[in-house]
């Protein structure tokens, strides 16, 4: 497939090829093409930007990045959570450079312009007679991010004023399935502290799209680790990697991926049991049927979010415990992503088990853990491999897609599109595809 070297929308579309199952290596590599999706796709999707848990009082917040705006996410007086552009109106400085904290608003080391926790303009170093009525100060506070919404303590936030509520990217099938992670017990899911952040080389799609349903590097890259950390013996292990992996395609580039154990029996591996009690209460009968089977929960709704849960344990005589690590791919360059790295749990659990937790999370899943280093090893390899001019001329294989993409699992107890086994990589496809109509303005 040729890649068109100038990169308008039509340019851009045809980076990818839907019916072929071919994307030029130019998404991973191309700067140029980066920055147009920082333009198309970052100030136009939904964004995630943090966590109820993390503002809970009003003064509260903590700085993030809209792609590669700096913004602030402050808890209002009002209670309300605001994104507010992190630079100063008068000569652009970054207003608010610490990674958390409390304020009453929020001053410009600069030149002293001062702002509400609305954003609102309050005063500059000199009165406002200096400007003999030459400014609107009205007009003159921080730039707001055009919608805020949050769902089950996630907040999201959008630059474009038009594009549909956030229920849109959140729809009843993204809902029924986060709410297995997020919305399980009464008050729901807090952070076990700030995120971890740290670089990795390679294109922020890699990640999203690994964690879209990369079925066939879990037993390559991480089989022996995974056999180890569950705890399973090698044909344990293998049966629940070739058992019940349904991959569900959620609609607009979004998908994910469970191992499920075999049979009708619920396990609740690696579940406290008090917590177990309040899963049943919390959700329904089809979602709870699927929570008791799970091994493996990995998600990620377009653009840039993932999640990934798993039970592990580094001790025989201990049971596996589950982690649940929310992840954000923040785009750098072309070959460089940050990762934006929380743990979870629910609320309500005992505080020693959230110790255990975060401790399996950031031993499995974080800057040193096991699985994390596996995958900065090959998807680096990835920017090596294809940064030279004949590299970017040759194509990424998808073509397994084709002979998968109407073989559905019909009758699969969840919502979506349901691929029947996670070697499919139709679920991968699909987030180029999604890029593909971003890019091409189609959406």
């Amino acid at each position: 497939m040729s890649a068109p070297e100038i990169l308008d929308a039509a340019g851009a579309a045809a980076l990818v090829d839907v019916e072929q199952g071919l994307a030029s290596r130019r998404l991973f590599v191309d700067q140029a093409l980066f920055e147009l999706e920082a333009e198309r796709i970052f100030t136009r999707a939904w964004l995630f930007v943090g966590l109820d848990s993390e503002i809970p009082n009003p003064g509260d917040y903590v700085t993030r990045n809209m792609g590669l705006d700096p913004v602030i996410l402050v808890r209002g007086a009002d209670g309300r959570a605001r994104v507010l552009h992190n630079s100063c109106p008068h000569r652009g400085v970054m207003i608010c450079q610490a990674d958390v904290g409390h304020a009453q608003g929020f001053t410009c080391p600069y030149h002293g312009w001062s702002f509400g926790l609305d954003g609102r303009f309050q005063s500059a170093f000199h009165p406002r007679e200096f400007y003999r009525g030459a400014l609107d100060f009205d007009r003159l506070g921080l730039h707001p991010a055009a919608q805020v919404d949050s769902y089950a303590g996630l907040i999201f936030a959008t630059w474009d004023a038009g594009a549909p509520p956030l229920a849109h990217t959140l729809d009843d099938t993204v809902r029924w399935y986060f709410d297995l992670f997020f919305a399980r017990t009464p008050q729901g899911m807090q952070a076990l502290g700030p995120p971890q952040r740290w670089v990795f080389e390679h294109n922020w799609k890699i990640g999203p799209i690994n964690f879209c349903g990369d079925g066939p590097h879990a037993p390559t890259l991480h089989g022996p680790i995974s056999q180890l950390a569950v705890g399973d013996s090698p044909e344990q292990f293998m049966a629940a990697i070739l058992g019940e992996s349904p991959d569900v395609m959620l609609g607009n580039g979004s998908a994910i991926l469970l191992n499920l154990t075999p049979g009708e029996r619920l396990d609740f591996v690696g579940y406290h049991p008090d917590m177990v009690d309040l899963h049943r209460r919390t959700l329904n009968a089809t979602q709870i049927g699927l929570l008791g089977r799970m091994m493996t929960g990995v998600a990620t709704l377009f653009p840039n979010l993932s999640l990934v849960q798993a039970p592990v344990r580094f001790d025989a005589d201990e049971p596996p415990i589950n982690f649940l690590t929310l992840r954000l791919w923040q785009p750098i360059s072309a070959t460089r992503t940050e990762v934006w790295n929380w743990f979870l749990a629910e609320r309500e659990a005992p505080d020693d088990w959230k110790a255990r937790s975060l401790k399996a999370g950031l031993r499995s899943f974080s800057a040193g853990g096991t699985f994390d280093q596996d995958d900065a090893e090959a998807w680096a390899a990835v920017s090596r491999g294809i940064r030279g001019p004949v590299g970017r001329r040759l194509d990424l294989n998808f073509q397994i897609t084709r002979g998968w993409r109407d073989d559905l699992w019909h009758d699969f107890p969840g919502p979506g599109r349901t691929c029947r086994n996670m070697f499919t990589e139709c679920t991968e496809f699909e987030f180029l595809a999604e890029w593909r109509r971003w890019m091409a303005g189609e959406k």
